[in-house]
């Protein structure tokens, strides 16, 4: 009896059915997908999520207005009707509105966060204003001086007395780019009769927050104010747009105001969808056509399913015992990295979560929550930071990086001499998760940050620094997808810490090594203009841009004196934060011995600068501030232009006159950056030396890049750093002040002074502390986010004001703690 031959190659036939059946479905898919179905789906839903958004952008817009006018009104019915007769002759009051009014402030403060101010006006004051502003008297301008009010207040009068509707009004801030809400309510007797007016006048952070979480990459929205004219004045937008696109209109019911929303590229992207169809052609047909293939070739050997699968099965069994016997770390690099653990003496009973055999439970690692700080981790090196808890960071921190799609992250280490035995730490607990880790080595934050963003691999990164902190301390500065990690992100660091809520991987990730600072060094070269020969004196102070620097300025045709360029953890010769002055005599000195042109100081990690004079002036990082944007909003009118609360009021004056918009913020390199993205700036920085270049560059703080970009307004100014900073306007200011402190008590202390204290004839800002701004000057006092210190910082027009501002916050420092010792 003849036997049926059995086809030898069961699986290469399958194997050329599949691809048959998946080139055909593909083709039929496309033309299905594109041609017929896809793209007028697509299209149609793309425009009904447009309409969508600006119906969303509208209704929360209109439902802040109702909130606010609600708000206001409770407010006005607080305000007693006999609290007008003091404006009146022969009064018998026996408090003015403005005495009444001061004691309710910070109670209205809380419910209205985004008031700027409030005044109560009683139809007296109102008459008088009315009177002067429409009889063209000469005492027109002392009037308006006098009740701080403009034409806008008056027309506002006009409408409430002529019972016409009267709703939330934006206005420029006269002089600047600057815009605010006003609002007025009336204030009646029990015969309905108006007294007064409450006048309000408001920043447009409440907008914002109404809004809620917005993706500024998806979409642009913007508000515009409806004028007599017919015309539209735009005075609020947040988010990018592709301007090809269409954009929405819809008007605010019961206001001046119109939405619009106009999508992004990415949006569009985002929302593409393949119809069922396409899915159904893409994957049934295939599947049909194998298993037609697949019962053909069965029909003709029964026997061939059972061989195929006793040979999966020996090859899954061969599998199995090999997995066995593999070890459970993958290094491309093993040789090097057993190097360096066996280099490292690992303190016993830190070891455990070195062990790879052993899991990291929330019981194997203790660790202060306080090194869990705003924008970064920072501690007490084998105090605060052991080698367990950088290994269990960098799990925590290389899970974020997996949930964010990405595979691989960049490492570095700054100069400190327990960085390279941290990163040894931090590493095995990366690749522990299945992380690939690219180490770039000793050098800067902006290199890390740069290798974050040029790389084809990833677009995160991991440095092991505590920037400008003394030796002892140790950190982390994280950047995930391109974000830097800030205030939730890192607490979110923490959580998976102590909940042991991080991913585990068979196989662990690879490590490789690369050099990406000629690559950085070049990018820089190609991107500036600086002629040859600038005289440059360079502090690193024997941090990690020791080897940076000098090699950066060679390259820019500097004749390059290096000053503490060599890497020293111990810092021998001063700390690495060139924000004190006393940091900067050394370099003070160099640059006038060696008649240089300039001098840079940056410091611990290399995202700050000071630069030095000639003539040996330090120029605060406020005054660079100021330069930067001069040369930047030149070229880009209405740009905007964020920075610290630390910063001078002249800053904010020279941004505005040069055609800018001033944006103050709260203090951090991560807050900034937070900020300059959601307003899309161009520039921002900080007074400790942070400075942000969008313009040209990436976005991230880097001090070596500020650097070159102020060699090249030397350059095109024709100019020295002398004249250009003579040129600014100044006043008399104070460095930081720094008042010793503990971790938890700092913060305590600046919530009670913000509510406590006392500055009736002052303007308040609590976005980082308390900022009081005076006509002639200004005074902060904020807990400092990486050292357990209060910061304070002082500003004025002279001497004498000065002093008055200072002994001002004497005052109310004392009242909350009568045991600091004041140093200034």
């Amino acid at each position: 009896m003849m036997k049926t031959a059995t086809p030898r190659f069961f699986p290469y036939q399958l194997f050329i059915i599949l691809v048959v059946a998946v080139a055909v479905s593909g083709v039929a898919a496309y033309y299905a997908s594109w041609w017929w179905v896809a793209e007028p789906q697509n299209q149609q839903r793309f425009e009904k999520l447009v309409e969508q958004n600006a119906d969303i952008y509208n209704q929360k817009t209109e439902s802040y207005l109702i909130t606010l006018e609600k708000t206001v009104a409770a407010l006005a019915k607080q305000v007693p009707n006999d609290i007008f007769l003091s404006e009146k002759p022969l009064s018998l009051s026996s408090q003015t509105p403005k005495e009444w009014l001061d004691e309710h402030r910070l109670q209205w403060q809380e419910k209205l966060p985004e008031a700027i101010s409030f005044t109560l006006f009683s139809t007296v004051q109102i008459e008088e204003i009315s009177l002067s502003l429409s009889s063209n008297s000469p005492k027109k301008t002392n009037i308006l001086k006098k009740y701080n009010v403009n034409f806008l207040f008056l027309d506002m009068v006009n409408r409430l007395k002529d019972q016409q509707p009267l709703y939330v009004e934006a206005a420029k801030v006269p002089g600047t780019h600057k815009w605010q809400l006003h609002h007025m309510v009336a204030i009646n007797d029990a015969e309905n009769n108006m007294q007064g007016v409450l006048y309000s006048v408001l920043n447009l952070q409440g907008i914002l927050k109404s809004w809620g979480n917005i993706n500024t990459l998806l979409g642009k929205v913007s508000i515009s104010q409806k004028v007599k004219q017919g015309k539209s004045l735009h005075f609020f937008s947040v988010g990018v747009a592709n301007e090809t696109m269409r954009s929405i209109e819809k008007n605010v019911a019961n206001s001046y105001w119109v939405i619009n929303y106009q999508p992004s590229l990415e949006l569009q992207q985002q929302n593409k969808t393949i119809p069922i169809m396409v899915w159904l052609i893409t994957f049934g047909l295939p599947l049909f056509i194998l298993f037609l293939g697949v019962w053909l070739i069965l029909r003709s050997s029964p026997q061939s399913i059972k061989k195929l699968a006793s040979a999966r099965s020996s090859e899954k069994t061969k599998n199995t015992l090999e997995n066995i016997e593999k070890s459970n770390v993958v290094v491309e690099d093993t040789n090097t990295t057993e190097e360096k653990t066996a280099e490292i003496p690992l303190v016993k009973n830190e070891v455990n979560l070195l062990d790879n055999n052993n899991s990291s439970k929330e019981e194997d690692v203790f660790f202060p929550e306080n090194i869990f700080r705003a924008y970064d981790i920072r501690g007490l090196a084998h105090e605060e930071l052991s080698h367990d808890i950088m290994y269990a960071i960098g799990q925590a921190f290389a899970t974020e990086v997996l949930l964010a799609g990405e595979t691989s992250a960049i490492v570095a280490w700054d100069a400190r001499t327990h960085s390279p035995e941290f990163s040894v730490c931090l590493l095995k607990g990366m690749q522990s998760t299945g992380c690939n880790t690219i180490e770039i080595g000793i050098g800067p934050t902006p290199l890390m940050n740069f290798a974050a963003c040029e790389h084809n691999k990833t677009n995160s990164g991991i440095i092991i620094t505590a920037s400008h902190n003394p030796k002892d301390y140790n950190g982390c500065k994280m950047v995930v997808n391109g974000r830097t990690l800030v205030d939730d992100d890192i607490q979110r660091i923490k959580t998976r810490i102590q909940q042991a809520d991080v991913t585990s991987a068979e196989n662990h990730g690879v490590s490789a090594k690369e050099d990406v600072s000629q690559m950085y060094i070049d990018r820089i070269i190609g991107d500036v203009a600086v002629i040859d020969g600038w005289q440059v004196v360079v502090d690193a102070g024997n941090g990690a841009s020791s080897e940076l620097a000098p090699r950066l300025f060679n390259a820019l045709q500097c004749k390059t004196h290096s000053l503490f360029c060599q890497f020293d953890g111990e810092f021998p010769n001063h700390d690495p934060d060139p924000s004190v002055a006393e940091n900067l005599i050394s370099l003070v000195n160099t640059v006038k011995t060696n008649k240089a042109d300039i001098g840079f100081a940056l410091d611990g990690d290399g995202d700050r600068l000071i630069a030095i004079t000639a003539s040996g002036k330090i120029v605060w990082p406020d005054q660079l501030m100021m330069l930067f944007s001069q040369d930047i909003v030149a070229r880009n009118p209405g740009c905007d232009v964020v920075f610290d609360i630390k910063s001078s009021q002249l800053l904010s004056q020279v941004i505005s006159e040069n055609g800018g918009r001033p944006i103050m913020w709260k203090t951090g390199h991560s807050h900034i950056k937070a900020k300059m993205h959601e307003t899309q700036a161009l520039l921002g920085g900080e007074f400790s030396g942070h400075i942000f270049f969008k313009e040209r560059w990436y976005g991230f703080d880097d001090g070596l890049y500020a650097a070159a970009r102020l060699l090249e307004i030397l350059t095109l100014t024709g100019q020295t750093l002398d004249e250009l900073v003579d040129a600014l306007p100044s006043r008399v200011s104070t460095p930081e002040i720094k008042l010793a402190t503990t971790e938890e008590q700092k913060f305590i202390f600046i919530n009670q002074l913000i509510e406590k204290a006392e500055f009736p004839s002052g303007q308040r800002t609590t976005i980082d502390g308390l900022r009081i701004d005076f006509s002639d000057g200004w005074g902060l006092v904020r807990a400092s986010n990486t050292a357990p210190v209060l910061t304070l910082r002082f500003e004025a027009s002279s001497e004498d004001s000065l002093e008055i501002i200072k002994q001002q916050f004497k005052n109310e420092l004392v009242k909350i703690d009568a045991t600091l010792t004041l140093n200034f």
